[in-house]
């Protein structure tokens, strides 16, 4: 498997596979996910936070091609 290095990525350190279940073990993100951001967001996201984002997501992806 190809490592890929970069800030915007979080690494995977192993994966369990049961007949049941699939664990994947990740470092800590310890400001939380995306995900939770959007969620607990009570006024939404502010614009230039969107766009670091944005740009944040687009370097991600383009260590991945």
């Amino acid at each position: 498997s190809t490592k890929i290095q970069s800030e915007f990525i979080i690494n995977i350190f192993d994966v369990y596979d049961t007949n049941s279940f699939c664990f994947i073990v990740t470092e800590l993100c310890e400001d939380g996910d995306l995900f939770k951001l959007i969620q607990f967001s009570r006024t939404g996201l502010q614009e230039n936070l969107v766009v670091r984002l944005g740009q944040n997501l687009s370097q991600a992806l383009l260590k991945m091609k």
